[in-house]
């Protein structure tokens, strides 16, 4: 009867280890994504190291800024989507004030796809919002589609 039990607990610790795997399996942790989509940028403007040392340090000053706005719980809504878009606005100008004219270009056009990649994703969520409502079952999207 014991090492039923014991095998029971055993069990039971085994599949709690692989639940919480499974679980985490896939996610980054917070600020990995957005050093991620950073160190891609890097790349692809092909940024000398000054470049890329002023650039780490609007990233960070931009990530604080978004942090305080996101705490400042004064602001509706509709304010912090402003403010949100004014820090984001001023953080791109920031970035091409720092780049030379084929930089500016390459920049430009991921800041182009990166729209339309977006605009793909808010036409799939009103689809889906519409399907749902006239009772249709979902498709099976594949987001990765948008990174080509």
């Amino acid at each position: 009867m014991m090492k039923t039990v014991i095998k029971f607990f055993v069990l039971a610790i085994f599949i709690s280890f692989g639940l919480n795997a499974n679980a985490q399996h896939g996610q980054m942790k917070k600020g990995e994504r957005a050093d991620k989509m950073l160190d891609k940028m890097k790349q692809s403007l092909n940024l000398d190291e000054q470049q890329s040392a002023k650039i780490d340090v609007l990233a960070d000053n931009h990530k604080k800024a978004l942090k305080e706005l996101y705490q400042n719980e004064e602001l509706s809504r509709k304010e912090l989507k402003e403010s949100v878009k004014k820090e984001n606005d001023l953080y791109n100008q920031n970035i091409e004030n720092i780049l030379n004219d084929e930089q500016k270009a390459t920049w430009n056009d991921l800041k182009k796809r990166k729209e339309e990649r977006t605009e793909k994703r808010k036409e799939r969520r009103q689809n889906r919002m519409e399907d749902e409502k006239m009772g249709k079952p979902m498709k099976k999207v594949d987001d990765n589609d948008d990174e080509k």
